[in-house]
């Protein structure tokens, strides 16, 4: 999971070209799935500015989750409603699309 300033998610489409799916900035994080899938991602993110990160890697949520479990619960709370705000805005746009 990482924190940043200006950051744009994209998947390829079948042409290969970069499809993005959302721009993110200050506050917002991404990767959060990864943490559930063992590292799997769904998308690439890519920097459009100089951005400062924060990362928590699998491993240290997974300590998080032996040693401070309602820290990991309040995380996972957090993260779940990232998730939803992301779905919402995703399906708002495909929504567009096909209109």
């Amino acid at each position: 999971m990482t924190w940043m300033r200006c950051w744009k998610i994209s998947v390829p489409l079948a042409s290969g070209a970069p499809k993005r799916l959302s721009t993110l900035s200050a506050g917002m994080c991404f990767g959060e799935a990864a943490l559930q899938r063992a590292g799997q991602r769904s998308a690439d993110v890519r920097a459009d500015t100089a951005v400062e990160c924060r990362v928590l890697a699998t491993r240290d949520f997974e300590a998080i989750e032996r040693e401070r479990p309602a820290l990991a619960i309040r995380l996972l709370h957090n993260l779940l409603r990232s998730t939803a705000e992301t779905a919402v805005r995703l399906t708002a746009d495909v929504a567009a699309l096909e209109g």
